[in-house]
């Protein structure tokens, strides 16, 4: 039987850019274990760090997972499969293909140096939301990225670029135009809440370069930073 390492499972809503937009409620299946943190390269931003191993998770069959959500979100059709890095483990795609079956609107965030081919078969009803990390994520985490992966995102789909030091916005318009060229996915452009000086260069870089991009705020961290965690429920 088929497991998933899982970290959590828990209903909230998404704070950030997905094709059902942000703010809409979803159930959220954070997966544990991560690729580059196993390569010794984690993500220098990583929101997650306890998600980065499987040390916090359990080992679920995904029959299990999936009536764990059927059960959180009787009333939600919307499910964010989130990390650690989905791709990372193949039982991933099982689980993808049993929500589908359900009549759930999937949406996987992943960290965009795996290949999303085997999820090529594609469906109105699964999208993807990819980080194209920059630079300060650290150099072997800019250098992992699978370019290709932009070939196989739909106008649905989310390209998510952070930007979180004066070096990332010297970097961006570069992003920018190779994302542009290379897939159909909305480019979204991450401000950083608690640095306004930031935020506003990368706002007037985009309106200079007249750039076709979505401005992409954490809503969850705006709220409250703890929201996520006062509403975990059933896997924590």
């Amino acid at each position: 039987m088929t497991e998933l390492k899982v970290h959590s499972i828990f209903p909230s809503f998404n704070g950030e850019v997905c094709h059902a937009g942000q703010g809409s409620s979803a159930i959220f299946v954070r997966l544990a274990g991560c690729n580059l943190a196993a390569a010794g390269h984690p993500c220098l931003w990583c929101d997650t760090p306890d998600a980065q191993t499987d040390w916090h998770s359990l080992s679920l069959p995904i029959g299990e997972v999936l009536n764990t959500v059927l059960d959180l979100g009787e009333r939600i059709r919307n499910v964010t499969i989130t990390g650690g890095e989905p791709l990372a483990q193949d039982g991933t795609l099982v689980l993808v293909k049993s929500l589908l079956a359900v009549d759930k609107h999937v949406s996987i965030e992943t960290n965009g140096t795996l290949s999303i081919e085997p999820y090529a078969f594609r469906c109105k009803d699964l999208h993807f939301v990819m980080d194209y990390k920059p630079p300060s994520a650290g150099e072997a985490v800019f250098d992992s990225f699978l370019e290709e992966n932009l070939s196989y995102l739909g106008e649905d789909d989310f390209v998510k670029i952070v930007v979180l030091t004066d070096q990332d916005l010297f970097s961006l318009s570069e992003m920018l135009m190779k994302a542009r060229v290379n897939t159909k996915a909305k480019i979204a452009v991450g401000v950083p809440f608690n640095n306004p000086v930031l935020a506003k260069a990368i706002v007037d870089e985009v309106i200079q370069w007249r750039l076709d991009v979505t401005l992409n705020f954490q809503l969850h961290k705006i709220i409250t930073p703890t929201i996520e965690g006062a509403v975990q429920g059933a896997y924590n």
